[in-house]
């Protein structure tokens, strides 16, 4: 059962993109990407210390408004980094806020 919205945690969105992380790895892709908007600065912050890369950005009109659209990859070279990068990401699921970063 998928849980409403409000009952999200932090960590959970970590959480899913280390299954997806996981599951590339795994079916033997090279390559992943997302596409998220800047207007969620948080998302692109955890996407980025993951070690995704920004690599296209565009303006558009959804949800009634002008947005700008945002895709990131991550190259999947070496298992070995991989398995580190998932490792990381078990670790420690606290955003910079909740570690005490300004």
């Amino acid at each position: 059962m998928q849980k409403p919205a409000k009952y999200i945690k932090k960590a959970d969105g970590r959480k899913l993109v280390n299954e997806a992380i996981e599951f590339a790895i795994n079916c033997g892709y090279n390559c992943i990407f997302l596409q998220t908007a800047a207007e969620l600065p948080i998302a692109a912050h955890m996407y980025t210390s993951i070690g995704f890369v920004k690599t296209h950005e565009c303006k558009r009109f959804l949800w009634g408004k002008e947005i700008t659209e945002q895709e990131y990859q991550l190259q999947l070279k070496g298992r070995e980094a991989n398995d580190a990068k998932i490792a990381a990401l078990e670790t420690d699921v606290r955003t910079p806020h909740e570690k005490g970063s300004p």
